[in-house]
């Protein structure tokens, strides 16, 4: 709780103009929003290049809060569950001496279907 409370002064300094009717339920109802979530959640909405600040020209309401911490929440659960396509086994390789070898017995079976056994 303590690191929300700092994250939320954080965020409500980013808003010079901030006059809420009540500053101590309005700073409590920021802190509980942002309690809610993962500590990365937090910050980055809490970031002024990432998070609130740079989304809105007034203070946050503690719904903004919670519906942008619960989009980015939504969008590092997609993140994560994405997988990498698995990479192709590589083509066999082949010696030459394996080719010559493979190579003849095509001959003979080929032969042998035309009926002319070598």
């Amino acid at each position: 709780m303590s690191y929300a409370t700092k994250c939320a002064k954080i965020l409500v300094g980013y808003f010079p103009n901030a006059r809420p009717a009540d500053p101590a339920v309005y700073a409590e109802g920021i802190v509980h929003a942002l309690a809610g979530y993962p500590m990365a959640i937090v910050e980055e909405c809490c970031d002024v290049r990432l998070g609130l600040a740079r989304r809105l020209d007034f203070p946050p309401t503690p719904k903004q809060v919670q519906d942008f911490c619960d989009g980015r929440m939504a969008y590092h659960k997609v993140v994560a569950m994405y997988e990498l396509p698995k990479p192709k086994a590589p083509e066999p390789q082949f010696s030459e001496e394996h080719k010559a070898g493979m190579i003849e017995k095509f001959n003979k079976l080929i032969a042998f279907l035309r009926g002319r056994p070598t």
